[in-house]
């Protein structure tokens, strides 16, 4: 089930260190809605990258923030990453250095949605390579070598 936007944002507070419920330290609600726009800031900066995750931008053009209801569009695969590379943001925020545990769980969550998202093409054959030994054309004009004896003039 997607997570959403207000879900996200609280993850990234806890793990930065900003919030707990464990410790009774509370989101203040400004804090809740500046790390809401951080987060359609980074989520658009994913998309110009070429990470399209599906996430369900604010509405722009009615002037609508958005709001901790709103339903993210993520997958759930990816929620983590998205919360981890949060948090490295929100810690730039408050001025607070992340944690070495905290950049490199980011980067690992962050890899592993580049790398789910990545499309390797099939590679096809040149046709400007030799074909060896086994597999003769009938043309030896469409070899990338010439033999002895077809010489070409």
């Amino acid at each position: 089930m997607p997570k959403t936007k207000g879900e996200l944002v609280l993850k990234a507070l806890r793990k930065a260190g900003l919030y707990s419920e464990a410790t009774l330290t509370d989101a203040v609600p400004q804090e809740v809605e500046d790390s809401l726009h951080d987060l359609e800031d980074m989520m658009a900066q994913w998309k110009v990258k070429g990470i399209d995750l599906g996430y369900m931008f604010a509405d722009s053009e009615a002037d609508k923030p958005p709001q901790s209801d709103d339903d993210s569009g993520l997958p759930s695969w990816a929620n983590d990453a998205v919360s981890l590379k949060l948090a490295i943001n929100l810690c730039m925020d408050y001025v607070t250095p992340p944690s070495d545990g905290l950049l490199t769980a980011a980067n690992a969550a962050y890899q592993a949605v580049c790398i789910a998202l990545t499309k390797v093409p099939s590679l096809q054959r040149r046709n400007d390579m030799p074909t060896g030994a086994g597999n003769r054309k009938a043309f030896s004009w469409d070899r990338f070598y010439v033999e002895k004896g077809n010489v070409i003039k």
